[in-house]
Parts: C-alpha cells; structure tokens; sequence
C-alpha cells in the first residue's frame, strides 16, 4: 500500500512538473527575453514586489504569452503583471509605443473622464510638436513622456522653444490635452526658457 501511494506521490509529482515547463516552453525563444527582462526588472526594482506571489504570476504570464508572435503581443501577460503589482503608474514601452498600463478601479474623478478621450492619449499616436502660428504665437504639444534620460528627452523640447523665440514668439501656447502624466522633468528642462527660475513644479 505504502509503495502504491509512493508512485502516485511521484507520478503527481513529475505531471506538476511537465505541466509546469510546458507553459513556458510554448513561449517563443525570440519573446522570451522581454518576458523575463519585465519580470526581472520587477522583482528587483519595483515599489510593490513584496506582495506578489512571483512562481504564480510567472506562471501566468507565460500561459498568457504562449501564442505571441510580437512584442506586442505580450501585452496581455505584461499587464497581468502590473496589475499583481497594483501598479496604475507603471507602462511598458516598445519603440517608443506604450504597450501595457494598468489603472485598477478607477477612482471618482476618473469615472468622470471620456474613455476613448483617455485612450486616446494614452495611445502614443499624438507625439512632441511645435509650430509658429500667427500673431507671433509659438506653438508647443507636449504628450506625456516616460522615464529615462531626462537630457536627451528634453533636448527636442528645449530646441523648439529657440527656435520659435529665434523667429520672434513672443505669446506661447503649451498644448497639454495629449498629455497624460509621466516624467514631469524632462518637460520642466526642455520649458526652462519660457517658465524661469523658482519652483514651477514639485513630485514625489
């Protein structure tokens, strides 16, 4: 009887195993790296990781990854991923593109905001533009930008505002309806000319 209970132990055993890494065998070799550079980077830098159940949810990313053929298609098991986290800041980028972000319940004042509005601006689509419009008015759209090098990305930003003062702006337009947050300093550096000295903004 003991060695009839023994062999089921051990066939339950090694059927949990293959179970287990044939999940993430059927993930492409190709994809694998960015499922696991994404999960890598959360154990170790994230705010949260203490409470997530990282076997678990590694198990699942990878069930929810298992037909992807893009990075884009991993955007299901990435969001999985924040939303373990209960991360509503975090966004995974791909060539500049968020590809997943997660928000939970939203609270009172985001009921109020239009869906497709906010979606919208979350897209990508509208990116940094900057424009001479008549009467002297210089023109700047600004989205919302991810972290990263904060000099570089306020560079495009900081050359516009020159070049539209060189061509005499002197009223100014700051176009922030496609900005939905982010890395507020890259935008303060790259206004530094127009906004001056003191405090124009403060984070956390």
């Amino acid at each position: 009887m003991k060695k009839v209970e023994r062999k089921k132990i051990i066939l339950s055993a090694i059927f949990v195993l293959l179970f287990h890494f044939s999940l993430f065998a059927q993930v492409s070799e190709s994809l694998k790296p960015y499922l696991d550079g994404a999960i890598s980077h959360a154990q170790t830098r994230s705010l949260y990781r203490g409470k997530v159940d990282w076997n678990a949810t590694k198990t699942e990313m990878y069930r929810l990854a298992k037909d992807a053929k893009s990075v884009e298609d991993l955007s299901p098991a990435l969001k999985y991923l924040l939303s373990k986290l209960e991360d509503s800041h975090g966004r995974f980028f791909y060539k500049n593109q968020p590809i997943a972000f997660w928000y939970g319940e939203p609270t009172e004042n985001q009921k109020k905001v239009d869906t497709k509005v906010w979606n919208t601006i979350q897209s990508g689509k509208y990116s940094f533009k900057s424009a001479m419009l008549e009467n002297k008015i210089g023109y700047l759209r600004i989205p919302g930008l991810p972290m990263g090098d904060n000099v570089k990305m306020s560079e495009e930003i900081r050359n516009a505002v020159c070049d539209l003062k060189q061509k005499k702006a002197k009223y100014w337009i700051v176009d922030l309806r496609y900005n939905g947050g982010g890395n507020m300093y890259p935008m303060m550096e790259g206004l530094g000319n127009l906004i001056g000295d003191g405090r124009n903004g403060s984070g956390f």
